[in-house]
């Protein structure tokens, strides 16, 4: 099954996969890609994933404390740090489908 990609803003063609969509965003907003259709630099603005990446920073730490809250795991190392991971990866899915969805792509360099 091929991967949906994200249309181009200037041509409307798919151009970028949402990993490539994530790796613009942790190399920074000034990276961009080239369509191959049209040849634009596109890109990601700032605000909205500076946003998304503080999210992506803290919800997960804050996740996996109170699942240990939450849950209370029994006495053990073993269970409280399970309990700490799953708490801390069961938030970064959602996050990055929110960021693939909403963070939009732009034309860099007109």
């Amino acid at each position: 099954m091929p991967v949906k990609k994200h249309p181009c803003p200037k041509c409307g063609e798919p151009a970028v996969s949402s990993w490539r969509k994530c790796s613009l965003s942790s190399v920074g907003p000034l990276s961009k890609v080239h369509c191959r259709k049209c040849g634009a630099e596109i890109g990601i603005p700032f605000l909205p994933s500076a946003f998304f990446l503080l999210l992506i920073t803290f919800i997960p730490f804050i996740t996996g404390f109170a699942a240990i809250k939450l849950f209370s795991p029994p006495d053990g190392l073993f269970w409280g740090m399970a309990v700490l991971f799953l708490g801390f990866l069961a938030p970064i899915p959602p996050l990055f489908w929110l960021y693939s969805r909403y963070v939009p792509l732009v034309v860099k360099g007109i």
